[in-house]
C-alpha cells in the first residue's frame, strides 16, 4: 500500500468530493479514481459511497481515514524530524476551538505565544464544524481541541484546564427586568449550583461577587433562572454543551428555554442582543470580553448556580506528533498563567 494514496484518500474525505480534491492534489479526476479503486481492492473494502453531489465513507472509510491521518502524519514527521530536529518541529497542527469557549484576545496571544517558542509551526484554527469538536479529535479531523467538557467520551482524552460560571446577557436600556431581578436575586451565585455532570451541590456564599447597593452600575446581582424563562435566548446548536447544561439549569424550575436564535459565532452576539433578537447565556470570561459593560447587563446566574469546565481533548488512541504535543502544552501554561478578569480571560 503506497502512502501517497492514504494521502489521496484523506484529501477526498475532507473535501467531500472527487472534483474538489482532484483539483487540490493537481491530479486528472479519472486517476484519481483509478487510485481509490486500487485502494479499494488493497482493503477488500469499499471505501467511498458516491452520490449525485460529492461522496461520503462508508464505515470501513473512516476506520481507514483515522488510521491513514496517523500514517501519513508519521511518515511525515519522521521526515520532518530526520531533517530539522526534534526541538524545532515543523508541521501543521489543527486546532479546535468550541464555539463560546476563549475569546479573540486570548487566542491571539496563544499563537503569538507559540509562534513564539515554535516558529516553525503553522496553527490552523478551526471553529465550526459539522460534527461536535470531540468526534472530530476521535475521527483525526483535529489534531487537539479547546472544548466545554462534555463527560467521558470513548477514544478521547479530556485535561480540565479551566472553571467557569454561566451568567446572562441583557441588555442594559431593560430597566424593568434589570430592575426586577436585582431586588429578587442576592448578590452572590446562590448557595445551590449545577456542575457539569448535571449533578447540583451546595456552595458557600462568593463574596467577590457580592455588591452593596451603592455598586456601580457594571457590576449587576445575580438573577435566578426562575426569572428568565420566559426571555428569548441566543444559544448555540442542541449538540453544544453550553446549550445541554441550559437546557439542565432549566429543567429545575420545570421548564426549556426559548432559544429565538441558534448562533456559534461570538462576533454577532452583542449586535442581536442589542437589537431584542434575544438575550443569550455564556461563561463570564467570555460575557465580560465580548459585550461592553456600559450597554449590557452580564448578571451571574443562581438557584442553580452552573459550573463550566473546559477541557483539553487530544486523541487517546492516535499517535501524537511533536507538534501536538508542543501545542497542547504551550495551551496549558498559557491558560493557568491567565486570570478571569474584567476584561475576560
Amino acid at each position: 500500500m503506497e502512502t501517497r494514496r492514504l494521502h489521496q484518500f484523506i484529501v477526498i474525505v475532507d473535501s467531500a468530493s472527487m472534483t474538489r480534491a482532484a483539483q487540490l492534489l493537481h491530479v486528472a479526476q479519472p486517476a484519481l479514481s483509478q487510485s481509490i479503486a486500487i485502494l479499494e481492492r488493497d482493503m477488500n473494502q469499499q471505501l467511498l459511497t458516491r452520490r449525485h453531489v460529492g461522496v461520503v465513507p462508508t464505515a470501513a472509510g473512516w476506520s481507514l481515514y483515522r488510521y491513514a491521518k496517523d500514517i501519513v502524519r508519521l511518515e511525515e514527521t519522521a521526515r520532518q524530524q530526520v531533517q530539522e530536529g526534534y526541538e524545532s518541529p515543523q508541521e501543521t497542527v489543527t486546532f479546535g476551538v468550541a464555539p463560546f469557549s476563549i475569546t479573540p484576545a486570548f487566542m491571539v496571544r496563544l499563537v503569538a505565544e507559540i509562534k513564539r517558542q515554535y516558529p516553525r509551526i503553522t496553527l490552523r484554527i478551526v471553529e465550526a464544524l459539522s460534527v461536535v469538536h470531540s468526534q472530530a479529535v476521535k475521527l483525526g479531523q483535529l489534531d487537539v481541541a479547546l472544548i466545554y467538557h462534555p463527560g467521558p467520551v470513548k477514544g478521547v482524552k479530556l485535561q480540565t484546564v479551566l472553571h467557569d460560571r454561566l451568567c446572562f446577557v441583557a441588555p442594559r436600556d431593560d430597566a424593568a427586568f434589570i430592575g426586577a431581578a436585582g431586588r429578587e436575586a442576592d448578590a452572590g451565585l446562590g448557595t445551590t449550583a449545577l456542575n457539569a455532570t448535571g449533578n447540583i451541590t451546595t456552595l458557600g456564599h462568593n463574596r467577590q461577587q457580592s455588591h452593596s447597593q451603592n455598586a456601580p452600575a457594571t457590576k449587576p446581582r445575580g438573577v435566578r433562572w426562575a426569572d428568565i424563562t420566559d426571555r428569548d435566548l441566543i444559544l448555540p446548536r442542541s449538540t453544544h454543551t453550553l446549550r445541554a447544561l441550559v437546557e439542565q439549569a432549566y429543567s429545575v424550575n420545570m421548564s426549556i428555554p426559548q432559544v429565538s436564535l441558534e448562533l456559534e459565532h461570538t462576533a454577532p452576539l452583542p449586535e442581536a442582543v442589542s437589537r431584542g433578537i434575544g438575550d443569550t447565556i455564556l461563561p463570564s470570561h467570555v460575557a465580560q470580553a465580548v459585550f461592553d459593560s456600559e450597554k449590557f447587563a452580564i448578571m451571574p446566574l443562581r438557584e442553580p448556580s452552573v459550573e463550566v469546565r473546559f477541557a483539553l481533548a487530544t486523541s487517546a488512541e492516535a499517535t501524537h506528533s511533536r507538534g501536538t504535543e508542543v501545542v497542547a502544552q504551550v495551551l496549558r501554561d498559557t491558560i493557568s498563567d491567565q486570570e478571569i478578569s474584567d476584561n475576560g480571560f
